[in-house]
């Protein structure tokens, strides 16, 4: 019971953690592979950072009240940010774990993804998708759509724009003002949803 990582190809492992990580968070591993980023099930409103190749936790990210259910690192390892059954968006600093923005009231948040200058935090609820500047904490971008708009997002590297994926394997182009085009429905062999 836990997770646990090997290197390969050389078959060490890495990583070996008890109790395991929350299901709905997920396991994050840095861009270097330096660290494991993660939510207890045992402080589910806690975030542990924990070096690879050790048992215990460098830090703790602390902050929600209620249960943490979506998490996201940036693409240079910089930031850690986790949304939260309290309806609360916290972003961390992964180096110092200082707290860098608290963003209440996003309901429902169901995947974040930051931007690949790292620059922005793309934020989908079941209503809505929201852009925030990593540095501030401020919103750039509020997007309201459909429940069935958003079963994936992809954004461009500097957040201006971004790509949506729905249940019907339908493609959007998104910019701050709303649907730019429809791209197009990925046909596949199987239903599987996106």
């Amino acid at each position: 019971n836990g997770i646990w990582v090997w290197e390969l190809p050389s078959g060490k492992l890495v990583l070996r953690m008890h109790p395991p990580a929350v299901p709905e968070a997920g396991l994050w591993l840095t861009p270097d592979w330096g660290h494991a980023v993660y939510v207890p099930t045992n402080r589910p409103q806690v975030v542990e950072v924990i070096p690879l190749g050790q048992t215990n936790a460098l830090r703790q990210l602390e902050g929600h009240r209620e249960p943490i259910r979506r998490l996201g690192i940036s693409p240079d390892g910089q930031w850690v940010a986790a949304s939260a059954a309290d309806d609360t968006l916290r972003i961390w600093s992964l180096e110092s774990g200082a707290t860098q923005a608290v963003i209440p009231g996003l309901p429902g948040i169901k995947r974040l993804e930051f931007t690949e200058d790292n620059g922005r935090l793309l934020a989908v609820g079941a209503t809505f998708l929201a852009v925030y500047d990593v540095g501030s904490g401020q919103r750039v971008r509020w997007v309201d759509h459909r429940p069935d708009q958003a079963r994936a997002v992809f954004p461009s590297a500097n957040g201006e724009q971004w790509v949506t994926a729905d249940a019907s394997n339908r493609f959007r182009l998104w910019s701050s003002e709303g649907p730019v085009q429809n791209l197009g429905k990925l046909d596949a062999d199987d239903d599987d949803p996106v």
